[in-house]
Order: structure tokens, then C-alpha cells, then sequence
């Protein structure tokens, strides 16, 4: 599978190209340009994006992995206008196509400009404009990605492990069964830190995870639906769905958190310590 991946990745590169100039640049493509394969179209809806009459034209090729892109129809903030932008991750550069001048090289370096290896992820990713017409480039961050992803791991097993040991030594009786209530809690806010942020990668995996948690939610007696409608921000997962979790993962449970973090350090120390075997 992971041979495949880059194949897959120039088709997708292929059809977002196409769907791009079809959408914004039509008139800027240039004649004699190669085409490949087709657009499959699952439904008529397709054709108020895609001309019926539009086809898959190879505006570059020879990369190994490209993503992006982004189209430029103003170029408003120093861009060039009527230009399609895309990453080269690899080779860590931004390239530039429009019909008068071809391909030529945007930004280089378009991600990292360390001195040492990053690995193979160097360049920027995704490509998007911002409301103000900026250009913004998404990295991949492989490192602190991943530094994130297991710290995130062993915080769960961390927090198993320690309501463990206060369960075997019998720390959570009298008096400090206040403080075993609060360390539940913030149990449950570890789980749903966990659950939040797995949407935000927002891959394969991490949709359908998320759907499957949020139907069974759906079967909660009563209000079920209704948390699931606020939980996705509609009837399906979506860009709202990114949006609430992320404000759920970056701001409201880590202060929530935080508060409860406090006041069970409080209720230690107001305990006498941390107890031993009882």
C-alpha cells in the first residue's frame, strides 16, 4: 500500500489541477498539452463544478510527490495572477504555472530551512489563500507531529497506570475519596483530549473513527441526537465537525483540565501527600 501511495498522490495532484483551471482558468490553458485518463462523474451535480467537456491536461510532471495546489486568479499580495501554485515536497519548493511562462520554481526553500535532515517530508504540503489573499503553507511537522501523537499515548497509559496504583493501595478511601473523584475526572478528560484530537489529523482513519464514536453517542437514551447534531455540527461530519473539535481539543478541555489539575494537587497536599499502601 504505501508503494502505491505516491500514484495515488499524482492522480489526486492530476484531477485537483483539473478541477482547479476548470473552476478559475480555463481560458488559461495552453494548447498542446498532454492529457491523461478521465473524470468519472458519480453524479450530474458534478457538471456545475466540472465542464462536461473538460479533460485531465498535464500541466508539469517528473515529481515524486507534489500536493497542494492552490489557484492564484488575482494575484493580489505580490502572487502572480492567473497562476496555479503547488508543493514539491521533496525538494522542498513551491513551483508556479500559468499559460504564458510555464513552470518555474515560486519558493525555496518552501518548508524547512534547518541544517540538518528532516527526513523526507521537507517541503510544505497543502497550499490555501487566505481572506486576505495571502498565501499560507501547511508543513508536515513529521517530528512534533509525532512527539504529540505517542506523548498523547503515553499520557493515556500514564493516567491508567496511576489511577492503578491509587485503586491497589486503597488511596482512594477516607479522606480522600473528594480527591478520587476529581482524579475520574480528569480520567474522562484525558479520554476526551484523546478522542478530540484524533479527528484532527483529518485522514481515512480518523473520520471513521470519529463517525463510529459519534453514532454510538447518536443511541444515548432521549438526547442522544442532539448531542450528536452539536457534537458534528450538522447531520455529518464536516468542516464545522473540524472546527468544534478543534476548539474542544485546543481550548475548552485542556482549561477545564487545568482547573481540575489544580484542585487535585490542592487536595493532595491538603491529604498529607501522596499515600502509601493503606
Amino acid at each position: 500500500m504505501a508503494k502505491n501511495a505516491p500514484c495515488r498522490c499524482i492522480f489526486l495532484f492530476h484531477l485537483l489541477i483539473t478541477i482547479m483551471t476548470s473552476i478559475f482558468a480555463s481560458q488559461a490553458a495552453a494548447d498542446g498539452l498532454p492529457t491523461v485518463g478521465s473524470v468519472e462523474r458519480l453524479h450530474p451535480d458534478i457538471d456545475a463544478l466540472i465542464s462536461p467537456n473538460a479533460t485531465i491536461k498535464v500541466l508539469a510532471k517528473g515529481f515524486k510527490w507534489s500536493e497542494g495546489p492552490v489557484w492564484i486568479p488575482d494575484g493580489d499580495g505580490g502572487l502572480p495572477s492567473q497562476s496555479l501554485l503547488f508543493s514539491d515536497i521533496p525538494n522542498n519548493r513551491i513551483h508556479c504555472w500559468n499559460s504564458q511562462s510555464g513552470l518555474s520554481v515560486f519558493l525555496e526553500p518552501a518548508g524547512f530551512t534547518g541544517p540538518a535532515s528532516y527526513g523526507k517530508e521537507r517541503g510544505s504540503n497543502g497550499l490555501a489563500l487566505d481572506t486576505e489573499g495571502r498565501l499560507l503553507c501547511c508543513e508536515h511537522g513529521v517530528l512534533v507531529r509525532n512527539m504529540h501523537r505517542w506523548g498523547a499515548h503515553l499520557m493515556v497509559l500514564s493516567t491508567f497506570l496511576h489511577m492503578a496504583r491509587v485503586f491497589y493501595h486503597g488511596a482512594y478511601k477516607a479522606p480522600r475519596e473528594f480527591n478520587w473523584i476529581v482524579g475520574v475526572m480528569l480520567l474522562k478528560l484525558t479520554l476526551l483530549l484523546s478522542f478530540t484530537g484524533y479527528l484532527l489529523p483529518w485522514d481515512q482513519l480518523s473520520l471513521w473513527a470519529v463517525t463510529v464514536g459519534t453514532n454510538m453517542m447518536g443511541f444515548t437514551p432521549v438526547f442522544g441526537d442532539q448531542v450528536r447534531f452539536v457534537l458534528l455540527g450538522g447531520k455529518q461530519i464536516g468542516a464545522e465537525t473540524l472546527l468544534r473539535w478543534y476548539v474542544l481539543h485546543v481550548l475548552m478541555l485542556p482549561f477545564v483540565l487545568v482547573i481540575f489539575l489544580a484542585i487535585h494537587f490542592w487536595r493532595v497536599r491538603k491529604d498529607g501527600g501522596i499515600s502509601g499502601p493503606l
